[in-house]
Order: C-alpha cells, then sequence, then structure tokens
C-alpha cells in the first residue's frame, strides 16, 4: 500500500469514527448542533471512502459502483440533515433545555474538531482525496478547499453553540447552530447526489 493510500484510509477512519460518536451522541443528549456536525463528517467520510475504495476497484471497473454507493448514501444523508433542519428550526421554539450534558457534548464536539484540523492537514498535502476517480483529476481546486473550510467551519460553530450554552446559559445557541451546519451540509450534499449522478449517467 502506498504512502498517498495509507494517508487517505487513515483520513476515511478517523472522520467515519468521528461521525458515528458525534450523530450517536447527539442524538442522545438532543443537541442539534451535535447531529448536524456528525452529518457533515459523514458527507466528508463518503467522499473520502469513495476515493480510498477506487485504489482497490478500479482494476475491477468496480468505480461505478462506488459511485452508486455514495450516491444512494447523499441522498439518505441529505434527508437525515433536513430532519436536523427542522428539528432545529423547532428548537427555537422550544422553552426547556434541549441539551442533557453540556460537559460531554462539548468533548464530544471537540474531538470532532480535532478530527477535521488533522485531516486538514492531510488533505494540504493530498488534494484529490475528494476526488471519486483518481484518473479524474479536480478542475476546481478551490471547490475541494471550501468544502474543507465548511467542516472546519461546522466543527467551531458546533463548538460555539455548545459553550454559549454552557457557559451563558443561552438554551437556544445549539438550535442556531444546528440550523447554519444543517444548511452548510444540505447544500454539500446536493453537490454531491449531482456529482455521482453525472458520473453514473456517463
Amino acid at each position: 500500500m502506498s504512502k498517498n493510500q495509507t494517508h487517505t484510509g487513515i483520513v476515511f477512519i478517523t472522520t467515519l469514527v468521528g461521525a458515528v460518536l458525534e450523530i450517536y451522541f447527539g442524538n442522545k443528549l438532543q443537541s442539534y448542533a451535535l447531529m448536524t456536525e456528525g452529518s457533515h463528517m459523514m458527507l466528508h467520510a463518503i467522499i473520502v471512502g469513495v476515493g480510498f475504495g477506487v485504489y482497490f476497484f478500479r482494476k475491477h471497473n468496480a468505480v461505478s459502483l462506488l459511485n452508486l454507493s455514495a450516491f444512494n448514501l447523499s441522498i439518505v444523508l441529505f434527508i437525515f440533515t433536513v430532519g436536523t433542519f427542522i428539528r432545529s428550526f423547532r428548537g427555537l421554539f422550544t422553552e426547556t433545555t434541549q441539551v442533557l450534558d453540556y460537559g460531554l457534548a462539548i468533548k464530544i464536539a471537540l474531538l470532532g474538531l480535532s478530527i477535521h484540523l488533522i485531516n486538514f492537514f492531510f488533505l494540504q498535502h493530498h488534494d484529490h482525496h475528494h476526488t471519486p476517480d483518481e484518473n479524474c483529476k479536480d478542475h476546481n481546486i478551490k471547490a475541494i478547499y471550501l468544502h474543507v473550510l465548511a467542516d472546519l467551519f461546522t466543527a467551531i460553530m458546533t463548538v460555539l453553540g455548545l459553550s454559549l450554552g454552557y457557559y451563558f446559559s443561552f438554551a437556544k445557541a445549539d438550535s442556531i447552530a444546528g440550523l447554519i451546519s444543517s444548511s452548510i451540509v444540505i447544500y454539500w450534499a446536493i453537490k454531491l447526489i449531482q456529482k455521482t449522478l453525472i458520473k453514473l449517467k456517463a
């Protein structure tokens, strides 16, 4: 396995683990911001996972199968995130505090932010991690970094929203962070659906 493959695998595994933790604890602790950040991280994992899979399956002409999987997973993620967006919106009008344990939620959010920072440095050296097909060069390098910056932004929004709720008793901050972050995730999910659909039609 090449160094590039190893780096891609590390990014995929750490991102996937972080996404599962954030979605699980976000749902358990009733933190909309944490659930949305987990969704965004899962979207990132899907993209990197497809790129990682190409290394092993391109010799067997199975790249289209990977694109199909990414397409289906993106639709599921889109539906889940729309649901989180709606729940975040409703949270703005709920009198009770949504988050059950701010301390634990902040720790999980900081873990997610750490994973994003690690991946950011990996992707600085390996821009094609976001490209499903190694033979298909990404002609819009700016879009890659916008996605990475969006990852970091949603992670920071999550930490900020939870911190405002914990230290300043601003309970609505979690819902506000959830609304902003879910909007970003929905946007990128739609972009991924469009890109994989084009590749499937090719």
